[in-house]
């Protein structure tokens, strides 16, 4: 099977950089996102998508409004983990929070990695 993942915000208004702190966090763990932009997500991303994971709850329900024939390949990221629950997005805040939400993000993953599998490969397939 052959991923691709991308990244699209909500809210994002214009395309943006990075913060440092995400910079200097995703370093430490050998990722270079440096020239990563924030971008809008459209309706082309929700079309070719088989699996859209959101960290808040508010960013679910804005996409299933927003584009309802494609809400059922929208989950919380949590739920992969067998949970309900938000993970903030630092933006602005120290680097202890951007660590945080890096150690949120990444048990969350790897304790619902074969969910995400799941899910990702369920769309495909249909």
């Amino acid at each position: 099977m052959e991923w691709q993942v991308r990244s699209a915000g909500t809210w994002a208004q214009e395309k943006r950089g990075p913060s440092q702190y995400s910079v200097e966090i995703m370093a430490e763990k050998g990722f270079d996102i440096h020239e990563h932009q924030a971008e809008m997500i459209e309706l082309t991303h929700m079309q070719e998508a088989d699996l859209i994971l959101c960290m808040e709850s508010g960013h679910v329900e804005a996409l299933k409004a927003e584009f309802p024939e494609h809400g059922h390949k929208v989950y919380l990221i949590s739920q992969m983990a067998g949970m309900h629950y938000s993970i903030s997005d630092p933006y602005g805040q120290s680097k202890d929070a951007y660590y945080r939400m890096v150690e949120g993000l990444s048990q969350v993953i790897d304790t619902g990695l074969d969910r995400i599998i799941e899910e990702a490969g369920s769309d495909a397939k249909d």
